[in-house]
Order: C-alpha cells, then sequence, then structure tokens
C-alpha cells in the first residue's frame, strides 16, 4: 500500500516544503518568543563578529557546544538580533532531519516504511514542533548529525564488502569515508553528550558489519576524524584562557561532560541506578508518550477529549513499539558465526532506543522526565518503529494502515496549529510583551533586576539597550567581563511576572525551596516583610510582568541581586 501518492521528487519536496510552511506557522504565532537560553546564544553570536570572540560552548554550560552558533552569528550580523533570526536555523536543520530519516528508512526497509517515517518525521506534533523551531539548536543539530551518522556507517559497510570493495575508490573507502564518520561523531559529541544515543549503535554496527581485519586498518583514519572535529574540545581543557573567555575556571575537565550521563550520579551508584530502570522505564510511558505524541506538558492538560486523543495517540504508538519489540525477537537469525546472529539492520533502531533508555535511566537527571525535551532522542527511535509496524499492518489490512496514518498526521497537525494553552508565557519574552521594553528604553532604565528568564530576552531582543541584571547572577559571569559590570550600576528597578496565567508550570519548573521563582505578589509580601508601605514604591503593569520602583533608600538593589532571597515555601520539618 503506498501511503500517499508515487514516491517522487516531486512529491517527495512538496511535503518537506508543507511541513516548512507548517513550521513558519507555528514561528511565527505560538512560538514568537523567546526564552533566556536562546536569548543568551542569540548574544554570544553577536558577540562573535561584534567583539571577535571565539566560545567553543554556551556560556557556562560546558556540556553544550555551540559550533551551531557560528551560522546563527552570520545571521544576527546579516539581519539583527531578532528572535525569528536565531530561530531559523534550527527550523531549517530540521528539514534536513526529515531527509536523514527518510533516507536511513530507505536503507532499512522498504519504500513504503521509508515513506512512512519521512511523514511521521516531517508532520511532528507539537512538542517535537517546539523544539525543532527552538533557537537552542543543539538538540534537532545533533539528531541531525546522529542519523547521518548511521547513515554513513551503513554505506561503509556496503562499500567494505569484498565485491563491491573491487568497484569502489580504494582511497574513498579506505581512507576519506572513515575520516567522516569520525568527524561526524566528534562534532555531534561536541554539540551534545546525548548525542551518544547514535554514536554507540553506530560503533556497534561497525563492530558488526565490517570484518575485523579490514575495521582495524581503518580506526586510524576514525580516529584522526574524530580528533579533527574534538579540538575545540581538547583547546578548551588545556587552555586555561579558553576556560576563563567562558567563564569557566572552576568547571570540570571535558572527560566528565560524560557525567551528565555517568552512573555515578545515580542514588547509590551503578547498581541502584539499574534497579531504577523500570521505574524509570514506567515513568517515560505515562509522561513521555503523552506528550511527544499529543502536545505539551500532560500533567497541565485539562480538557477531557484532549487527553483522550492524546491517550489514544500514545496507545497506538506503545501498540507499535512493542510489535516491533516482539517481531525483531522472533525473527532474530541464529547463525553460527558471532557476532552476525545479534545484528540486523533495524537494530540500529532498537539499540539507539536501548542506548537513550540507559543514558537517560542511569542519570542524576532521570527526574526530568515530566519535562520531555531531554527525551528527543527518544522521538528518532519512536518514530521508526511505528513507522515500521504502521507497514506491517498497511500489508495484511490496509484500511486500518491509512486510517492509523491518517489519524496520526492530523493529530500532529492540529496540535501545530492549535497548541496547547499551557505554554508558559511567564518563563519567556513574548511580542505582545514589546510594551515594557520600550517603557524601559523610554524612560532610560538598562539595568533593572530581573529573574533570568526575562533578563536575557530583553538584553537581546532591544539590542543591548537593555541589560537587566539577573537575580543571583545567574550565568552571568560569562557576561561580566564583556560589560564591565559593577555593583554599583544597578538600578532600583524590579520586573517580576504577573502570573496571571499559569503558576502550576512555574511550580513545575521550580519545585525547590532555595530559590523559588518570585511573581508580582511574592515580590510584594516581600516588600510588606520590610515594613515598606504601599505609597513607597511604585508598580507599572505590562502584559505579562509588572514593574517596581523602589527607591534604593528603602532596599538596596545590588544586596537584593548578589544575596539569595528569603524562601517563601514553608520550611520542611
Amino acid at each position: 500500500m503506498k501511503p500517499f501518492g508515487t514516491y517522487s521528487p516531486k512529491n517527495f519536496c512538496t511535503l518537506l516544503f508543507t511541513g516548512l510552511l507548517l513550521r513558519l506557522f507555528y514561528l511565527f504565532s505560538s512560538s514568537s518568543y523567546v526564552n533566556a537560553d536562546e536569548a543568551i546564544l542569540g548574544l554570544m553570536a553577536k558577540y562573535i563578529f561584534y567583539y571577535g570572540e571565539f566560545p567553543i560552548f554556551i556560556a557556562q554550560q560546558e556540556r553544550l557546544g555551540i559550533f551551531i552558533g557560528y551560522f546563527t552569528a552570520i545571521l544576527v550580523k546579516l539581519f539583527g538580533s531578532h528572535t525569528i533570526v536565531i530561530k531559523l536555523l534550527p527550523t531549517l536543520i530540521s528539514l534536513l532531519y526529515c531527509h536523514a530519516v527518510f533516507r536511513l528508512a530507505q536503507k532499512i526497509g522498504d519504500k513504503n516504511f521509508a515513506w512512512y517515517a519521512f511523514l511521521l518525521s516531517v508532520f511532528c506534533p507539537a512538542f517535537m514542533t517546539s523544539w525543532v523551531v527552538n533557537g537552542t539548536d543543539h538538540y534537532i543539530t545533533f539528531m541531525t548529525l546522529g542519523v547521518y551518522l548511521l547513515l554513513l556507517i551503513i554505506h561503509f559497510s556496503e562499500v567494505e564488502t569484498p565485491a563491491a570493495a573491487e568497484h569502489q575508490n580504494h582511497r574513498y573507502r579506505s581512507i576519506i569515508l572513515p575520516i567522516y564518520i569520525g568527524a561526524l561523531m566528534g562534532l555531534s559529541f561536541w554539540i551534545h553528550p546525548l548525542s551518544l544515543t547514535y554514536i554507540l549503535p553506530g560503533l556497534m554496527a561497525l563492530f558488526c558489519t565490517t570484518p575485523h581485519s579490514r575495521l582495524l586498518r581503518r580506526i586510524p583514519f576514525l580516529v584522526t576524524g574524530l580528533a579533527l572535529t574534538l579540538l575545540p574540545m581538547i583547546y578548551y581543557n588545556l587552555s586555561p584562557a579558553a576556560r576563563a573567555a567562558n567563564a569557566m575556571e572552576e568547571s570540570p575537565d571535558w572527560v566528565s561532560i560524560l557525567s551528565l550521563f555517568h552512573p555515578g550520579n545515580s542514588n547509590g551508584g551503578f547498581l541502584s541506578g539499574m534497579q531504577e530502570l523500570p521505574g524509570v522505564f514506567g515513568d517515560i510511558i505515562i509522561y513521555a508518550f503523552p506528550v511527544l505524541w499529543g502536545g505539551f506538558e500532560w500533567n497541565f492538560e485539562t480538557g477531557i477529549a484532549r487527553k483522550a486523543i492524546f491517550l489514544l495517540t500514545a496507545f497506538i504508538l506503545g501498540t507499535g513499539v512493542f510489535y516491533f519489540l516482539f517481531m525483531r525477537l522472533i525473527t532474530i537469525r541464529l547463525q553460527k558465526k558471532f557476532p552476525y546472529w545479534i545484528w540486523d539492520r533495524k537494530d540500529l533502531i532498537l539499540y539507539s532506543l536501548v542506548t537513550m533508555l540507559l543514558l537517560f535511566g542511569l542519570s542524576q537527571y532521570k527526574t526530568n522526565v515530566h519535562e520531555p525535551r531531554y527525551l528527543m532522542p527518544f522521538y528518532f527511535s519512536l518514530t521508526l518503529m511505528l513507522a515500521w509496524s504502521i507497514n506491517e499492518w498497511a500489508k495484511h489490512f490496509r484500511v486500518v494502515g491509512k486510517i492509523l496514518i491518517t489519524f496520526l498526521l492530523s493529530v500532529a497537525i492540529a496540535t501545530t496549529l492549535w497548541p496547547s494553552q499551557t505554554m508558559d508565557p511567564d518563563h519567556t519574552l513574548w511580542p505582545r510583551d514589546r510594551k515594557l521594553e520600550q517603557h524601559l528604553i523610554q524612560n532610560k532604565i538598562k539595568y533593572p533586576v530581573a529573574g533570568f528568564w526575562v533578563a536575557y530576552p530583553l538584553a537581546f531582543e532591544s539590542d543591548e539597550k537593555i541589560w537587566p541584571i539577573p537575580i543571583l547572577l545567574e550565568k552571568f559571569q560569562y557576561f561580566l567581563q564583556r560589560k564591565g559590570w559593577q555593583p554599583d550600576i544597578v538600578e532600583p528597578y524590579y520586573i517580576f511576572p504577573n502570573r496571571h496565567t499559569n503558576k502550576a508550570v512555574a511550580a513545575h519548573f521550580f519545585p525547590w525551596d532555595e530559590a523559588p521563582l518570585w511573581d508580582s505578589n511574592d515580590f510584594t509580601d516581600h516588600l510588606r516583610r520590610l515594613k515598606i508601605r504601599e505609597d513607597g514604591y511604585q508598580k507599572y503593569s505590562f502584559e505579562h510582568y509588572d514593574l517596581f520602583y523602589v527607591s534604593p533608600s528603602l532596599m538596596n538593589p545590588t544586596r537584593f541581586v548578589l544575596s539569595p532571597y528569603t524562601p517563601l515555601l514553608p520550611e520542611k520539618s
């Protein structure tokens, strides 16, 4: 059964262009805000040209390489500081991801399977759309490089067969191709350590599909490519000046980048982490499946009809995954010669899923299953497993196959066109918040006090006409060196979200007591505790934020910034 039409380049490009339009629609409507992480990347991209800097990692995040930031810098130079500019590049990269998935699926299965995988990648649900157009581009970038890496490894295994070797250029298959593979590994690992989700299955594929004598001869070239793209990371760790430039003098060395997913971070060590894996897997099924395939934060969806659709979608996904696993187990080729009995090309999908499960389940971040952006690499495996299952069902039940793919694509498109209202407007700067920005500029208020989530977006969107000072100086050390910041430049203005929309989401993102995310009411309570009467301060209300003026004689703004503010939540007994 052909999913939709014939497999012509024209149809392929038409669907890809339609997917681009859908992303752009989302980008210019629901997603036309900028958050703090995007703004930091945008500011660093700007500094690459204007200050001649060459950062290696995103400021004070030594696990996130800034490779794509250099391309973002070109766009910022050409088109200026704007939200759309820093979101455009990952949007385009997401189309390359769809192409890579299609090509890989062609190598693994038949054309129908490739077509289903392509459709599910192009028309992804709103949660995935929100992250493929996100300016913090490391997720979709390393996923794209990872899929191309697997595709290149399959190509390498094809040209390394004796029959193909006679017809292939010796220099290409023995030198250039291994260098390409190593370079992709190093580049994707530099961008994000989660790229191990693709690197480890890729290495497994090399071991299982290439004669070991030939593979050993190719290792020096593979290591050469790996070293070339890891040079920035190596330089960063060997050069104190490079670490100081990113304000990371005290950060761990580059080997400990793996600590993000190191078993030692599990409570009780490796064995305890292994025992917790079933529970983590259960949480992923409960929390991640509905979100990855239905919308945004599952806990905050209130409509029964919407939840029912998400549950049905997640049920289809789960059924497809378990059907894939079941069929793979009963069709294992029990050959006598090791290791070919454990390997099939479809195992790239399976091993990627298992690798991601282990990396996430054994990490200190496994509690963040409620924030599914950490689980984005799962989407690759889940998409291909679901596409393979739909293709198998469609071979025997044509109507069922058409109904399933139509339903899934409809849900994906609908959630993107009409995204959930649980999107949190209090941690981002929306276009409607321009009035706040204009007020600050017109009144020449350049250094107000603000929370992390609004400080950097205001600096980026205003082209640095405003530079709010983040409370507790979160991730601000990188910019201290550039701005020559002194404590006495903090102005007695304070910006807090009015939180009239969704305080439940804020509690979800900031559950700890030590530094709760204050809103306008919390700050008012703080002023009341300081015995500052209502006539002792001024308050200006805007769309999502309130601006306060408090005389420095009543409250020192520098002390408020540098000192952790009093916890508002009751102390635990």
